[in-house]
């Protein structure tokens, strides 16, 4: 075994398998591996250092590896023994069965005899305990009948009774009903009287009251009247005021649209003469002609009567 790759003391190996894997074998073997395994200072700063130690992990795993295949070396063949002992130990338990049945045969067949002995008398007394249950039922259905009929009897009697009390009972209460009745109708006719007297008193109060109503309604139809009439005869006066206002503001308006339209047409007019002496002006002092005849020819422009020119104001 190679000492770079485990961490395994050289006598592992070679140790029987049953000794390996006794308690404080193992125990002594996990602290040898333990002390190996930290024996040194790790360095984690330099590339060397870090693989020692992944390597020193390497060597505690491959350990553990070796070991435990031991272990299951061990354990395959003490379950190749295991079952070598089950395939004898079932042989023998057959043959013991075997035999202790052919011993135990004389007993068996006296036992299945006794069985079915025992069998045939427990049916021959249970035939027994039903014929005289039978016996016993029939006896206590004639007893019951008998019970039946007395109780049907008492029954019949019973009822003859109730019904001859129901039908005494029935006639008190026709008679206290009938007698009820009629005090209900003396009552009646009485409330009845007092209900007519007091429903024609209402209505006589009704009546008057409706008449006073009337009377009061008309009052207050002569009293609208009268105060429709005058709020009329005031909205007419007020409408004609009000007509007289907008009729005066109107022709306020009017006068007013006037003054300005007559502005404007003497403001235009003015302008109109200013625009034709400008033009006039032109034509002498550019054209060379005569204030009379520039005149005249602005007069034909503004009427149209030269084509394609026009002056525009």
């Amino acid at each position: 075994m190679s000492d770079d790759k485990y961490l395994i003391p050289r006598n592992i190996p070679t140790m029987p398998l049953g000794e390996l894997f006794r308690p404080d074998v193992i125990s002594d073997l996990i602290d040898a591996i333990k002390k190996q395994a930290l024996e040194y200072d790790p360095d984690t700063s330099t590339g060397s250092g870090r693989r020692a130690i992944a390597s020193r992990g390497a060597q505690v795993a491959r350990s553990k590896v070796f070991i435990d295949d031991k272990g299951k070396e061990l354990v395959s063949e003490w379950k190749n023994k295991a079952k070598q002992v089950d395939v004898q130990r079932k042989v023998f338990r057959d043959a013991m069965d075997s035999l202790k049945d052919q011993v135990r045969k004389p007993l068996t067949d006296w036992e299945v005899k006794r069985k079915e002995e025992e069998e045939q008398e427990r049916k021959r007394l249970e035939a027994e305990r039903l014929r005289e249950e039978e016996e016993k039922q029939r006896e206590l259905d004639a007893l019951r009948a008998k019970v039946r009929e007395q109780e049907l009897e008492a029954k019949r009697r019973e009822e003859e009774t109730l019904a001859k009390q129901i039908a005494l009972e029935a006639e008190k209460r026709a008679e206290e009903k009938a007698r009820i009745e009629a005090v209900r109708a003396v009552e009646q006719a009485r409330i009845d009287t007092e209900r007519a007297v007091e429903k024609a008193k209402i209505e006589a109060e009704k009546a008057a009251a409706l008449e006073i109503r009337k009377k009061d309604l008309e009052i207050e139809r002569m009293l609208a009247e009268k105060v429709e009439a005058e709020r009329r005869e005031q909205e007419a006066i007020q409408a004609e005021k009000d007509e007289e206002r907008r009729l005066e503001e109107e022709t306020k308006q009017k006068e007013i649209l006037l003054k300005q339209k007559m502005a404007n047409l003497e403001s235009l007019r003015k302008y109109r003469n200013a625009v034709i002496c400008e033009v006039c002006d032109d034509l002498e002092n550019v054209c060379g002609l005569e204030r009379e005849k520039a005149e005249l020819i602005v007069e034909e422009i503004v009427n149209d009567g030269i084509r394609h020119t026009e002056i525009k104001f």
